[in-house]
Parts: C-alpha cells; sequence; structure tokens
C-alpha cells in the first residue's frame, strides 16, 4: 500500500477523498469510475490504493480520511526541498562542491555552527599564513556575529612519542597546535573531545569519525569528507546537504546529547 500511495499525487488523493464523500465511487470499483476522477497516468494506481483500503475492512469515511491525511502528507513532502549531492574533486555528474557548500554554511550562519570531523591536518609553508584554510570562513563569520555559537568535535590522538604521557599533557600538546596552526583567530569555538581515543588499551579505545556541519538547526551536511583542505580538494569525497530542519535538530541534539551525558570533554 505504502509503494502505491507514494506514485500518487496529492491532487489524486484529495479527488479520490472528494469522490469518496460525494458518494460518487460506489462499489464495484473499476478502472472507468476511478478514470473519471483522477488522471489516466494515476487510474491503476488509485483503483488498486482504494481495493486495498476497502479490503482491509475500513469504511467510505475511514478511507475518504486516510486519504486525506496521505495527501497532507505527501504535501508536506513535496514541499521539503531535495537532498543534494555534495562531491569533492573529479566531478562529472554536476553536484556540489565540498568546499564550495561549507564555505557557503559558515557565512550564512547566525546564531549556531555544530562541527565534526575525524582529521583537522594542516601546516602552513613559510609563505602562507597560519590557520586551516576550510575553517578560516567560520572564523570571520563568528568576528561578524559574536552571538555565534560554535561547537567544533574533533578526534584526538594519542601520539606515538607520547605513549606514557598523561591525558592532560596530551590535550595541551594538542591545544598548542591547534591555537597555532589550525585556529590562530581571535574567536575561539568549543572544542570536544572523546576521551576514549586516548585509552591505551585497545580494547578499550575508540575515534571520532563523523564528519558532518549544522547551521542554525536549518541546514545539514554529512559527508566522507574532513575538514581539511585535502578532503575538499583533492580527495574524492561523498555528501548531502540537507536543508531539513528536522534532520539538522536531531543531528545536533545527537551530539549535544555526548555533552549531556559527559561521553565527551571539552578541551579547555
Amino acid at each position: 500500500m505504502t509503494v502505491v500511495v507514494g506514485r500518487l499525487s496529492a491532487a489524486t488523493l484529495d479527488a479520490l477523498a472528494d469522490a469518496l464523500e460525494r458518494g460518487v465511487l460506489v462499489a464495484p470499483l473499476g478502472l472507468l469510475s476511478v478514470g473519471r476522477v483522477v488522471p489516466a497516468t494515476e487510474t491503476a494506481d488509485a483503483l488498486r490504493l482504494l481495493e486495498q483500503l476497502q479490503a482491509s475492512g475500513i469504511s467510505d469515511s475511514g478511507v475518504s480520511s486516510t486519504l486525506r491525511l496521505a495527501a497532507d502528507a505527501r504535501r508536506a513532502g513535496d514541499s521539503r526541498p531535495a537532498p543534494s549531492l555534495v562531491w569533492s574533486d573529479l566531478d562529472i555528474a554536476g553536484s556540489r562542491d565540498t568546499s564550495v557548500v561549507c564555505r557557503e554554511l559558515f557565512r550564512s550562519a547566525e546564531k549556531a555552527v555544530l562541527l565534526s570531523t575525524f582529521s583537522l591536518g594542516h601546516k602552513a609553508s613559510e609563505s602562507e599564513e597560519k590557520g586551516n584554510p576550510v575553517l578560516k570562513p567560520l572564523a570571520q563569520r563568528m568576528h561578524e556575529r559574536p552571538g555565534l555559537t560554535v561547537r567544533l568535535f574533533v578526534n584526538l590522538r594519542r601520539l606515538v612519542h607520547m605513549a606514557h604521557a598523561s591525558e592532560r599533557e596530551v590535550e595541551d600538546t594538542f591545544l598548542v597546535w591547534f591555537r597555532r596552526e589550525i585556529w590562530p583567530w581571535d574567536t575561539v569555538p568549543e572544542v570536544y573531545y572523546d576521551p576514549r581515543s586516548l585509552s591505551t588499551s585497545g580494547e578499550d579505545s575508540a575515534c571520532l569519525h563523523a564528519k558532518c556541519v549544522v547551521v542554525d538547526d536549518a541546514r545539514a551536511l554529512v559527508t566522507s569528507a574532513n575538514l581539511t583542505e585535502a578532503a575538499q580538494a583533492r580527495n574524492i569525497e561523498a555528501g548531502v546537504l540537507l536543508e531539513d530542519g528536522m534532520f539538522a535538530r536531531a543531528l545536533r541534539r545527537q551530539f549535544e546529547s555526548l555533552i549531556d551525558r559527559g561521553l565527551v570533554r571539552r578541551l579547555t
């Protein structure tokens, strides 16, 4: 039944409900009687749907109400922007570019930005200014919008030469690198990591591998690309941009629940 409903337009579903309520459609139903109510291209599916609903024992008024609900759901789905394919490098299908989408998201932010990445890897050459170029538009937006809340979730690794260092020493080393090479700008985001990534026990270790951006509870990018220049300009990466407030809020809440439950730690 769900498959058949998905093929019918909201206008056809409403027309069927109207016809039932006015007594125009009565048993036994056929292609001819249904065809007088709906477009020829949808007649067969409309007849199949009516037969399935009536066979379930629902009254005509119940069938009409069901059709109205299906029409409303269809209109809501039609009004929601379709997902956009986001791609890095070697684009041959007209998809949106990862770096362009990220810049647009950052520059449009008004209230809150949530980011998650496995890697931030960047080291400027002697002739380059410091700072991860992927994150620079976000830093500029934070300067323009002092009230903008930015939360960055990263994967913090224990490097080989720090095998026996304390967690605080690993955190401090990361923060020095982060402020020198990645984020040298004045306004700094909140930075969180999963402390399990520093575990010296293989069984207990874990990594934060999610790559996504959520802006203002309205738009969300979920991608395989890290927040690095290599991932956004040279690697082959795939993602999806969703302009869906319900999804964006759900994704943001998922990450913030990690904070609320003490499962991630804020770097200070």
